[in-house]
This record gives structure tokens, sequence and C-alpha cells, in this order.
């Protein structure tokens, strides 16, 4: 780890210099550093510098709109985006005068949803108190629309013509993992999957990856792991996968959610 210290310390000494060199001078009270570690390790035992100064150690930090932990969970983020999405659940009916269902979902869709399903792919969580948190800000919504108050929350996502939280999470997660497979995001396949050794499993498209055995539950769940056996075990034929808008019709099937449990 001292190792690891040094290099960044180095990195850091260089964008100081850079800095100087251009008159461009970094404001050392915004800047802080973060340890990323799953061990034990504490911010007490590191120590960096910005120039002369001590850089300022955070255990998490908001990085384009994503608040990120020390340890890599987002519990914190999750919280924040909950807790944003029932604020602006009340405003809805506090603002719109109209009960009418078609408005205030179209109202929700718009000014709610999003803030339930930023950056998903980066902090989507796979434990069962979570996901239900976050379903919990659409409940809330679809538990205020006019009409009868006995149904259940399938039910009223039915009515309202809503869908699930955690259905729409996975099925970006596949199209994203479809443009990256099919090489129509500037990313490397490699850094992300691997493709599976067809030779040994010929049913279905030839299109299957390959899950990887992880250590650590960080990787485990992490995007490019998570979405591996629900891609695979998706009942898609060749023609599915001949683009990108017939893969995204496909995953919009009505009956679809029924392959993305598990």
């Amino acid at each position: 780890m001292s190792d690891d210290v040094s290099v960044l310390q180095s990195k850091l000494d260089e964008l100081i210099k850079w800095s100087e060199q251009w008159q461009l001078s970094i404001s050392r009270k915004k800047t802080s550093v973060m340890l990323i570690s799953l061990c034990n390790t504490t911010n007490n035992d590191v120590h960096f510098y910005i120039g002369d100064n001590s850089a300022h150690m955070v255990d998490e930090a908001k990085d384009l709109g994503v608040t990120l932990y020390q340890k890599l969970r987002f519990t914190t983020h999750i919280n924040h985006i909950v807790a944003r999405a029932f604020v602006r659940t009340n405003l809805l009916f506090t603002c719109f005068i109209s009960r009418d269902t078609t408005t205030l979902v179209r109202a929700f869709i718009v000014y709610v949803r999003p803030l339930l399903e930023y950056a998903s792919r980066v902090w989507s969580p796979c434990h069962v108190a979570a996901i239900r948190q976050i379903e919990s800000g659409q409940r809330k919504f679809t538990n205020k629309l006019a009409g009868p108050k006995d149904l259940s929350y399938s039910e009223r996502l039915v009515r309202s013509g809503i869908e699930r939280l955690e259905f729409r999470r996975i099925k970006q997660e596949l199209i994203l993992t479809y443009k990256i497979h099919f090489g129509l995001q500037n990313f490397t396949v490699s850094d992300f999957f691997t493709p599976a050794n067809i030779d040994r499993d010929t049913r279905g498209p030839k299109y299957k990856l390959t899950k990887n055995h992880c250590r650590v539950d960080v990787r485990k769940y992490f995007f490019a792991e998570r979405i591996v056996k629900r891609w695979n075990n998706l009942p898609a034929q060749a023609h599915d996968y001949s683009s990108l808008s017939i893969f995204n019709r496909f995953c919009n099937k009505k009956d679809f959610p029924l392959y993305l449990v598990g």
C-alpha cells in the first residue's frame, strides 16, 4: 500500500507543477482525497499533500451526482435519492391541482423517477432491503393516486401503466451490456466481459458471457458481474440481437419481467 501512496503523491506533485506552469491554480479547500479500500485502513494511516498543504481526507465524496463511500457501498447515495424522491412526490400532489392519474403519472416520470434511476448501472443494489427502499419511492406515489385503496402495489402499477423500478434497472443494464458487447459504446469489451466458450454450450445464440468467480461482494455485485447470469438466461433468438432497436423491443415485451427474477 505504501507504494500506491507514493505513486499517487508523485502524480499530485506533477499536477501541482503543471497547474503552476499554466497559471491554473487548484483550490485546495475544494480538493479532498478518499482512500478506497476494503481493509480496515483509516484515513489517519495515510497522508497526501497538495503543494505544502496536507490534503483533506474524506470517507465519502460525490462524483458526477453519485455519492461514493470508501468501501464502495452506496447506502448513503440510496438514502439520499429516496429522500429526494419523497420530497418531490409530495410537491407534485401539492402543486398540481388536477388529480388526473395520467397527468400525475407523466409528472412522476418526468420529475421524480429520474432521481431514482440516474447512473443506476453504478449503484444498483442486489440486497432485498435496498431494492425495497428504492421501490418505496414509487410505491408511495402510486398509493397517493386516486382509485381503489385496497389494490396491491403490483396492481397499482398495472393500473397506472408504470413498471417496477427493479425491472427497469435490469433492462437498462441489459441494454448497456448489448451496447458494450456489440461495440456501440466507446469501451473495450474485454474490460467488462469475457465471451463464453461457445464450443461447450450450443444452446441459444452464441453471445453468452463467462461468469467469473468473485472473492469479494464488491466485485460480485459490480455491473459487469451481476448482469452476466441474466444476460446468459435471456430467452432470445439470434434475430433478437440483430440491432439495438430490435433488442430494445425484445426487452420491452409484456412478459419480459418473468425472465428477470433470480
